[in-house]
């Protein structure tokens, strides 16, 4: 197990792979063996495969936030949001303290068009956890998108602030760099 999940931070999606079935075959019950490959499966983009693993992991651990996120992230990727917002919703009920299931919550409901609810989501995320770049990121991108239809010089400037307090986090992110210099003029 161990070994997998060394490859699989290497990110020898093939090493880690090999060594986490041998890992289920030593023991098939284990939850942190499956969570291993749905991670593996999700890192390779087979989110069917990865829902697949999430999905086994919750059916030997129960309802666990940790797994619980991982299979809504598994959702998204294959544009389940409404299986997604439902996990997300469940685990925010077993942990109101969850800043990534509100971060995923977020992405949700920006797919679903609920932008004000998006908004909310990406807010919480950044309460709990201010130095979460890419919820800061995505919180501007939320009020950027909100400020294309009305113009809204405060909105717009809520966007921009949350976009320089996630390059300020993490620098790298020359998108991000690219979108600031188009929506600053």
């Amino acid at each position: 197990m161990n070994a997998g999940k060394s490859y699989y931070e290497l990110e020898d999606y093939d090493s880690a792979f090999e060594y986490g079935q041998i890992a289920g075959q030593i023991d098939p019950n284990s939850s942190e063996t499956e969570l291993l490959l749905g991670d593996i499966f999700e890192a390779r983009k087979d989110h069917d495969q990865a829902v697949a693993a999430y999905r086994r992991a919750l059916e030997i651990e129960g309802n666990k936030p940790q797994i619980m996120v991982a299979l809504a992230r598994a959702y998204l990727g294959t544009k389940r949001y409404d299986a997604a917002k439902e996990l997300l919703t469940s685990a925010l009920e077993l942990d109101p303290e969850n800043a990534i299931a509100y971060r995923y919550l977020g992405f949700v409901h920006l797919k679903l068009r609920n932008i004000d609810t998006a908004i909310a989501s990406y807010s919480k995320a950044v309460e709990i956890d201010a130095s979460d770049w890419v919820a800061h990121k995505n919180l501007g991108v939320v009020y950027i998108v909100k400020t294309l239809n009305n113009e809204d010089a405060a909105m717009r400037a809520k966007g921009i602030e949350h976009w320089n307090i996630s390059l300020d986090i993490n620098p790298n992110q020359p998108k991000l760099r690219r979108l600031l210099e188009k929506y600053s003029k």
